[in-house]
């Protein structure tokens, strides 16, 4: 009698632990969205709206997230508008925001109460280059920094400093500018455009004299002999300028500078939903597709970071753009 008791109470066992088999695999589930994925665009279509769209689309070719991606523009405040709208979906997994170096400057200059610490920082997908371009038709005889530079010092001379177009205000390329000038000791005249398009437009039309834009913008031109590059704000060359040094080559090494092309979630998100999306990205990132976009659109997706090591990388970011800004006068 004593060994059927000892029996069933076995039996008893086994049965209760088959019944929380399922309870138990349920419970160590890791996160997956259980609604579209928002991608939020703080910008109207173009740059970081290009990246967004790219990332749906190999998400969706490869069937790499059990929900679609779902790209919207929430463009405004430079960049602000989209930001507020990511914060506001305080804790929900279901969202992530592409943004450009805006999320960096614009609340340096403005006067919101919010900064891209309010956000959590994803990852750091890609780095976008930037390199003093001139006319090759206006300065024919202008192929080295040092001629430049000997240019602009002739020139404020006699009371016309060279004019130097960029895409918005105490943006990207004013900054990259107030970083040239603070590097040779030159002065330069900063006039903000509208598009990196503008810009190179009126760079070969004669009514600015260079620019430190995107050289993504100006491939045509360049290839055309239009625009002639003249020097690159990376710490390295980059492939596909051909002959073209950069800063810390001739003798600036802290003259570098890279637009940041970077994604972040809603604050206070769960953990787990924070590791499905670094694991999301980071397949999207392995792709050949990617590797391939990020080439013919110019960008350095060497070296992506993610997670706390993203957060410390801006915060470094931030303290280079709010030393150039206040060297430039711009703020306080």
């Amino acid at each position: 009698m004593k060994h059927l008791k000892q029996i069933r109470v076995i039996a008893f066992g086994l049965v209760l632990a088959l019944c929380l088999v399922p309870l138990m695999a349920q419970s160590a589930q890791a996160w997956e969205p259980k609604k579209p994925v928002t991608v939020v665009i703080p910008y109207a279509r173009g740059g970081a709206d290009v990246i967004g769209r790219f990332i749906q689309s190999v998400v969706g070719k490869y069937d790499l997230c059990p929900q679609p991606l779902v790209v919207i523009n929430k463009e405004g405040g430079s960049g602000s508008v989209g930001m507020k709208y990511l914060i506001d979906r305080k804790g929900d997994g279901h969202y992530f925001m592409v943004s450009l170096s805006s999320a960096i400057t614009t609340p340096l200059t403005t006067n919101i109460n919010f900064s891209w610490r309010d956000c959590t920082p994803l990852c750091r997908a890609a780095l976008d280059r930037h390199a003093l371009c001139i006319s090759s038709k206006k300065y024919p005889d202008v192929y080295s920094l040092d001629q430049f530079v000997k240019l602009a010092k002739e020139m404020s001379a006699k009371g016309t400093p060279l004019q130097m177009g960029g895409t918005g205000s105490k943006q990207e390329d004013e900054i990259v500018t107030i970083m040239l000038e603070k590097a040779t000791g030159i002065d330069l005249r900063y006039i903000p455009m509208t598009s990196g398009g503008d810009v190179a437009k009126n760079l070969v039309g004669g009514h600015i004299d260079a620019t430190v834009n995107n050289p993504s913008e100006f491939l045509g031109y360049v290839l055309s002999g239009d625009v002639r590059l003249i020097v690159a704000f990376d710490k390295q060359r980059v492939p596909g300028y051909i002959n073209v040094p950069t800063m810390p080559e001739l003798g600036y090494p802290d003259a570098t500078y890279q637009m940041l092309r970077g994604l972040f979630m809603p604050p206070d998100v769960d953990p787990e939903a924070v590791q499905y999306m670094t694991e999301l990205i980071k397949k999207v990132i392995e792709t050949q597709d990617w590797k391939d976009f990020l080439a013919r659109i110019m960008l350095d997706g060497s070296e992506p970071i993610y997670g706390a090591e993203f957060g410390k990388w801006l915060e470094e970011y931030d303290a280079m753009h709010a030393k150039y800004l206040k060297e430039g006068g711009l703020i306080q």
